[in-house]
């Protein structure tokens, strides 16, 4: 018998579907997701779902009132590691994004004073440098893609903060090495499994599996260097290494390999893309950009108030904003565990509840005017984390969160306050697939004036 979450179990059916037969839904929700989202919201607004191949049935959950039973349901019910399960070949088998129940559990306490805003506070000074001396190297009167010079900047921050790897010198062969590492998320292959077939070094996934050895071979290097050397280290690696449980027990370098290439796509992807939205929306709305740029400039130490709470608030506005209109990622998925009845949707074992970000976030009945950009609505009202959740919900959301929020404030500021851009075109940039990501189709294009 189901579980009755909400709702009434006498009318509960499954969710819509969209009446698509299972390679078209494929198809075009691998090329055009938020086309996907948007005719499914318009027709659905709740609750719609899609029969994908490999999957099977997907129910997408944009209600706030039902994802916040999603997000509070208990692993017996839900299980987000299983749902993550198509990143196992990238982040591994011990990764925060792939465990459940207890090993995630342990894993995120150990994980945590690492990962603690404060501590990660330290490193403001570290993204004012190198997000500064990026800038000075940006080409005037060129179109320049902001989130691939946006992916350099995050990089060699991940590098700095969380490798501890501070000599130049040293960085380099670090940054192709992680930069190809992590390109290996945007790869449709990981979204298709019957593809993964390693048919030699020239295949699609032969290549993919080289690029894993020649980083995983580096990084397990890096770790038991560092943990011969021993000694206390403020940077994440070191906190990784001396973290232990309530029995003294710690990482193994296979655990710590799987959280820092976690991190690494966590926190490099992710926060390049959304600055790279922040500027196509901010140059197209002139007020917003004047507010945001006079308060960038009016803060001579801008990167200590972006890591202080209450700090330039408008850029915190414009960064929320712009992650709910244009969220890196448009939904995420739980594995169901047992027959469950959310609101008037029943869901049976093995299928997907995957609260949908995207749907969420332009609902009217939250964000009045839902495809405007408006970063003054998070100044009129807080929302809650069933209403924004950019960073996922519950029990799973993004450990990182703080940090990379500061960090996007910090680096927008760096931009607005050393240099001035025009959009290289009229039209506002198309939303395009990169893996699992939603970003500028065009690489976020710009012209620095």
């Amino acid at each position: 018998m189901a579980e009755l979450i909400g709702g009434n179990r006498a009318i509960a059916q499954p969710a819509p579907g969209l009446g698509l037969p299972p390679a078209v839904s494929l198809a075009w929700f691998i090329a055009r997701p938020t086309d996907v989202f948007d005719w499914a919201r318009r027709r659905h607004p709740d609750a719609f779902s899609l029969q994908l191949p490999g999957l099977g049935n997907v129910n997408f959950v944009s209600a706030p009132d039902l994802l916040r039973e999603i997000f509070t349901l208990d692993e017996a019910s839900l299980r987000a590691g299983e749902g993550n399960g198509f990143l196992k070949p990238i982040v591994g088998t011990t990764s925060l994004l792939t465990l459940d129940g207890v090993p995630h559990r342990r894993h995120r306490k150990l994980m945590n004073p690492a990962l603690h805003g404060e501590r990660l506070a330290s490193f403001a000074t570290v993204v004012r440098e190198v997000a500064e001396r990026d800038l000075a190297g940006w080409p005037r009167g060129e179109v320049l893609p902001t989130r691939s010079r946006f992916q350099t900047m995050t990089l060699e921050i991940i590098l700095r903060a969380v490798f501890g790897i501070e000599d130049p010198r040293d960085r380099a062969p670090w940054l192709t090495r992680l930069g190809a590492l992590a390109e290996l998320a945007n790869h449709w292959i990981l979204l298709v499994p019957r593809a993964q077939i390693d048919l030699g070094p020239r295949s699609p996934w032969g290549r993919i599996r080289k690029v894993l050895a020649d980083a995983d071979r580096a990084i397990l290097e890096e770790i038991r260097r560092r943990r011969a050397l021993g000694g206390q280290s403020s940077d994440v690696l070191g906190l990784l290494l001396e973290a232990r449980d309530e029995e003294g027990e710690g990482l193994d370098d296979a655990e710590i390999r799987d959280e820092l290439v976690t991190m690494l796509l966590a926190g490099h992807e992710t926060t390049a893309t959304s600055l790279a939205w922040a500027l196509d929306l901010l140059l197209r709305s002139p007020a917003a950009l004047e507010r945001a740029r006079a308060e960038a400039r009016e803060s001579p130490a801008y990167e200590r108030a972006a890591f202080r709470s209450g700090g330039l608030p408008y850029l915190d506005a414009v960064t929320r904003e712009t992650l709910r209109l244009r969220p890196v990622l448009g939904n995420v998925n739980r594995r169901v565990q047992r027959p469950l009845t959310v609101g008037s949707v029943s869901v049976q074992p093995g299928q997907f509840l995957s609260p949908c970000i995207w749907n969420t976030h332009r609902r009217e009945d939250l964000y009045p005017e839902p495809e405007r950009f408006r970063p003054e609505r998070f100044l009129e009202r807080t929302f809650n984390a069933f209403e924004w959740l950019p960073f996922g919900g519950g029990s799973r959301r993004c450990m990182g969160m703080a940090f990379a929020m500061a960090e996007t404030k910090a680096i927008l500021a760096a931009v607005l306050a050393t240099t001035d851009l025009r959009p290289a075109r009229d039209r506002p940039e198309r939303v395009a697939r990169r893996g699992i990501t939603l970003a500028p189709a065009r690489g976020g294009e710009v012209v620095v004036s």
